[in-house]
């Protein structure tokens, strides 16, 4: 079966020619792992060649959207500073309320509550401050999300150099594969 993802000499200005070669390239690579005689240069060879066409996609799609989002820019920018005045505005006022003088006859206190369970009644519950060293990672284990999972390994991997998590299994793959990370 020839190699339907060799590059051409369609031009990269226009998205319709190149969004239908990447489509073209989407359905070879759905082929080609259907396959079962790939073999693994065949393989690297149109991993290389998707990794190329999601670069040229990239550079399109910034290349013809940047007068766009120059003005989207200056909108995001205004309205960016504005919310971060009024976060920072709540912080101030919610750090001052937590040292607060509470209010006489209040059903319920409101403030800080050290190192115990607070209740979840009719307020809003924020955790204050989090200790590494002393969090129960296993009461969080339920709620840490897949991608939290992924992104701790990877972390790890990254800043000590090992792969040796345990209850993780690894692969190794050529630079312009993307593997996609199962969580069981």
């Amino acid at each position: 079966m020839p190699n339907d993802m060799s590059p051409t000499s369609e031009p990269t200005a226009l998205p319709d020619p190149l969004l239908h070669r990447a489509a073209r390239y989407v359905q070879r690579a759905a082929s080609l792992a259907a396959d079962p005689a790939l073999r693994q240069d065949k393989s690297v060879e149109a991993l290389d060649h998707l990794a190329q066409m999601q670069r040229d996609l990239a550079q399109t799609r910034l290349r013809q959207t940047r007068p766009l989002q120059r003005a989207m820019d200056a909108a995001v920018r205004d309205l960016s500073e504005m919310e971060a005045e009024l976060k920072a505005a709540r912080a101030i006022l919610s750090e001052a309320f937590v040292h607060a003088i509470p209010s006489a006859g209040s059903e319920q206190p409101l403030g800080l509550v050290p190192h115990g369970p607070a209740s979840t009644g009719p307020v809003a519950t924020h955790p204050a401050s989090i200790s590494r060293s002393l969090v129960d990672l296993e009461a969080l284990r339920p709620f840490l999300s897949d991608h939290a999972l992924e992104q701790a390994v990877a972390r790890h991997a990254k800043q000590t150099g090992q792969c040796d998590v345990r209850g993780v299994s690894y692969a190794n793959l050529p630079l312009s594969a993307r593997l996609d990370c199962a969580v069981l």
